[in-house]
């Protein structure tokens, strides 16, 4: 009975898609947190679901930065369920264990193109791809927590999209026409969910280099015609890109660093990665890791050396072992855009790494399978039978069985703010965002007690934490120790109609009443249609009056 259903893809399908819900089934109410607070939940123009057109079209500041499909996902989150978390973790689920299942498809796909002469293996080595896919506890960041939802949508047309290539090439008439028009409606969406999905054209002739055409440039320039539709919806990611002002937004472009020093970074950043795909231990939501000063520095010099022997074995190996060699590829290159030369302040995320562990996973599925298959040659006597293709499903099946029950356990982490920070800052001590969004998470949970001591850290850490500390002070009830906090984030950010309420707050109830309504005219000003600020402004008048 085993050995019938141990090959059926039903079963495989099946066995992605629960793994992939139990890894993730106490995600559910897990809240918005760090960048969701502006990017969704402050969003108005994702309120409104007939904003999404402009989403697209529009040539100003669109939302969640450059990534229009992405932000109109979001629009219609909160068009059914408001700012209820379960819909949006719902979507997020079903989009990574899609991305397993089209993972799945596309290596047995794969599979037949190179000529694999055992299908019992390639569907085998297919299914543990997948499943370490989907279990993989690194990937939990990406799934869990919603702004990295662009991270799910790119990988999904990126895999998506080279299945339809492999479709487009391999049929004639009408049916190519609509295979090629999918190929390009699909890439034109991956462009709108994620910048980095600029990549996929360079992927997408490298898999018909490796692939489709076996090796040969002559049938890639054969090819010229699909891929130039691809090549097209560049512009398009080009014209999101050039008409969204970054400025200083998730940290782009950062003049703390120069590209320089942001690359040698990233030679060691690699490392590390690689270090949690195999042994997925003290992950971090915000890693507080060393900027590399010059290349000769220690483990620089290392790393770097390590670095470019990836890229070389990858190169070395395209004739011999082309599968590893572009698998290898893979890792390098859909890790570049965010770990190359463009300096972003965050030098590393654990979410970067949902696409590249694509690679990582066809090279340790593929061997496991000669791990196995090597002990079982050495293992097996003259006339017996060793099952080397059950003994691979066991061994392979405790894996993903291990990674699912890590992954559960570090979603555990994301059940709420406090949680997820007091993880974040017990790994990084000296690290002021940390302690400064822990403030903020006892304020939204009214712990403000809690809240300042978090706070004043930041601060001690030079983190901006003043507006979030006079709030702090405000709910405690000492209003006079808000009023200075307050006026030096004003100093900061003067255009913030919060820090303004609450500064009219910290006056109103110290009895000085003409600052107070002067804070909240000025809030107001900023954002007509607070209600609660209304409301105070209209008593500080009504008690100036008596």
């Amino acid at each position: 009975m085993f050995k019938d259903i141990l090959y059926k893809p039903l079963f495989h399908l099946f066995l992605i898609i629960l793994f992939g819900f139990l890894a993730y089934s106490n995600t559910f109410h897990s809240p918005f947190t760090f960048d969701d607070a502006n990017n969704i939940v402050e969003n108005r123009r994702l309120k409104d679901i007939s904003n999404i057109p402009s989403f697209f079209t529009s040539i100003e500041r669109p939302p969640i930065m450059a990534r229009p499909f992405t932000a109109a996902t979001f629009a219609v989150n909160h068009h059914f369920g408001k700012l209820n978390t379960t819909g949006y973790h719902i979507f997020n689920i079903v989009v990574h264990i899609a991305n397993g299942i089209l993972l799945y498809l596309l290596i047995i796909l794969t599979a037949r193109l190179t000529g694999f002469d055992d299908d019992k293996k390639s569907v085998l080595i297919a299914l543990f791809s997948s499943l370490i896919f989907t279990a993989h506890p690194i990937q939990t960041e990406s799934v869990t927590y919603m702004v990295s939802r662009s991270v799910l949508l790119s990988t999904f047309f990126f895999l998506l999209g080279i299945i339809l290539f492999t479709k487009t090439v391999a049929t004639e008439g009408k049916r190519k026409l609509v295979y090629r028009s999918a190929l390009f409606v699909t890439s034109l969406f991956g462009m709108a969910s994620r910048e980095e999905f600029f990549i996929f054209p360079v992927m997408l002739v490298l898999y018909d280099l490796y692939f489709v055409s076996k090796q040969n440039i002559r049938g890639v320039l054969k090819n010229f015609k699909i891929h130039l539709s691809v090549i097209l919806t560049l512009v398009y990611v080009i014209f999101i890109v050039t008409t969204y002002d970054y400025g200083e937004h998730a940290g782009y472009g950062v003049k703390a660093l120069t590209p320089l020093q942001y690359l040698m970074t990233q030679f060691n950043a690699h490392w590390t990665y690689l270090r949690l795909l195999i042994l997925p231990v003290n992950q971090n939501l915000d890693y507080d890791y060393p900027v590399a000063k010059t290349l000769f520095e220690f483990p620089t010099i290392i790393s770097f050396m390590g670095y470019i022997g990836l890229w070389a074995f990858g190169i070395y190996l395209y004739r011999k072992r082309p599968v590893i060699s572009f698998s290898i590829l893979w890792f390098m290159i859909t890790l570049f855009p965010s770990s190359g030369i463009m300096p972003i302040a965050d030098v590393i995320f654990e979410h970067r790494l949902y696409m590249p562990l694509i690679g990582f996973v066809i090279i340790f599925s593929l061997g496991m399978f000669y791990v196995l298959e090597f002990s079982a040659n050495r293992l097996r006597t003259p006339g017996s039978q060793f099952p080397l293709h059950g003994s691979c499903f066991i061994v392979l099946s405790a894996i993903v069985i291990v990674f699912s029950f890590a992954a559960y356990q570090r979603n555990a982490v994301w059940k709420n703010e406090i949680t997820l920070w007091e993880d974040t800052v017990s790994k990084s001590l000296n690290k002021a965002r940390p302690w400064n969004n822990l403030g903020n998470g006892y304020l939204k949970q009214k712990q403000p007690d809690k809240a300042i001591p978090m706070l004043k850290k930041a601060l001690d850490l030079k983190y901006d934490s003043w507006a979030n500390l006079g709030s702090a002070y405000i709910e405690t009830g000492l209003f006079q120790e808000a009023v200075q906090p307050l006026k030096i984030a004003l100093s900061l950010h003067p255009s913030f109609p919060d820090i303004h309420y609450n500064l009219g707050v910290a006056y109103h109830r110290l009895g000085q009443l003409d600052k107070a309504i002067e804070e909240y005219k000025t809030a107001l000003s900023l954002n007509p249609d607070d209600e609660d600020t209304r409301y105070n402004l209209g008593l500080a008048y009504r008690q100036k009056s008596n």
